[in-house]
């Protein structure tokens, strides 16, 4: 289930300059043109025409950790997730790119609804990224993952809501690397951002009832406010036994807005079956999500469902949850100029969490 992401990736470019050349060398005119032009268009968000210029770039020669870096933010403000994170796990393992990769595939990941690898990215960075800035922001996003499973947990009659508000000035809204030839004009911007939470009962109890839950995420920049994000999402959900099973059913409408524009909106059907199987619990998990992409987006439309299987172990201050999801997307394919894409997307993986929690 998609509720919140923090910052949104990068807001990218400037100029290459000296940093371009030490990793590239002298680069022959046509593709130091083709990469100029893409940053210049980045800047007016013409994102298709500027990924063009950075393909061709690349084709001509240019690939580059700097190169991979921008076609990554290009592809996610297309919303091009899959292609963002196959460029940004290129950069895994480079001394320089490293951290901010990791924080960038977090963000990719609450954006497609996988909170549990959101989380081990955040973690990561917030741990070992050598820019205490970096590791600050990864702290940052941590924490609007948690009131998530406790807003939307029912509890009988009770109503539960959480509120968290902040601002202050972030001197890199882009998220570029310090060294990086890549420079956002007014990079730096005063920020306000708030998250608030409800949920509760609305009939029944804890065993047999219907509840609703909301949230509303939303990071505004004064100066940079094409980077401005808000999320909402407000839906009901039903719950009841069945024999040794706690089932649920649930509905969903969200609606996600980038700068000025929306980026998409969408309903979803979510259901759940728990059962005591042993020492843990044992969750068979369905999504359905019907997309409808924003007036810039159209290709994100469609449709997209995931089946999970989650085992969860607790013990005392500890608990694991393990298992895997299938992923299957579909959604229009993308053609631009010469290149056709598709923004559909397949995907198997193995989610694992840990939580610990001091005495």
């Amino acid at each position: 289930m998609r509720l919140s992401i923090a910052v949104p990736l990068l807001g990218l470019l400037g100029l290459p300059g000296t940093a371009l050349a030490r990793e590239a060398g002298p680069a022959p005119p046509a593709r130091e043109a083709d990469f100029r032009a893409g940053i210049e268009l980045f800047r007016q968000s013409d994102f298709r025409e500027a990924l063009q210029h950075f393909l061709r770039a690349q084709q001509a020669g240019l690939d580059t950790p700097v190169l991979q870096y921008d076609l990554g933010v290009t592809y996610y403000r297309m919303g091009r997730y899959a292609r963002a994170s196959a460029q940004f796990r290129r950069l895994l393992r480079d001394p320089h790119f490293g951290d901010f990769a990791r924080y960038n595939l977090g963000l990719i990941a609450r954006r497609r609804g996988d909170q549990a690898l959101a989380q081990h990215r955040f973690s990561t960075v917030a741990a070992a990224a050598r820019s205490s800035a970096l590791r600050a922001l990864a702290q940052a996003q941590l924490r609007p993952i948690k009131p998530r499973a406790a807003a939307s947990e029912p509890r009988g009659r009770s109503w539960h809501g959480v509120l968290e508000t902040g601002g202050g000035f972030d001197d890199n809204v882009a998220l570029l690397p310090r060294y990086s030839p890549l420079i956002v004009a007014g990079g730096g911007s005063p920020l306000l951002r708030a998250y608030a939470a409800a949920s509760g009962s609305l009939s029944g109890n804890a065993r047999h009832g219907l509840s609703a839950a909301g949230s509303l995420y939303e990071t505004h920049y004064t100066r940079q406010s094409s980077l401005d994000l808000l999320i909402g999402k407000l839906g009901p959900n039903f719950h009841f036994p069945a024999g040794s099973w706690r089932l649920e059913a649930g509905l969903s409408g969200t609606y996600v807005r980038l700068g000025s524009s929306e980026l998409e909106s969408f309903g979803s059907l979510a259901l759940s079956a728990t059962h005591r199987l042993g020492d843990a619990d044992v969750r068979l998990e369905y999504t359905l999500e019907g997309i409808g992409g924003g007036a810039a987006y159209g290709y994100l439309s469609g449709r997209e469902s995931r089946l999970a299987l989650r085992a969860t172990w607790r013990r005392r201050n500890f608990e694991l949850e393990v298992g895997p999801a299938l992923t299957v997307s579909r959604r229009r394919d993308l053609a631009a100029a010469s290149e056709f894409f598709s923004v559909s997307a397949t995907r198997l993986q193995l989610d694992a969490y840990a939580l610990w929690k001091p005495d």
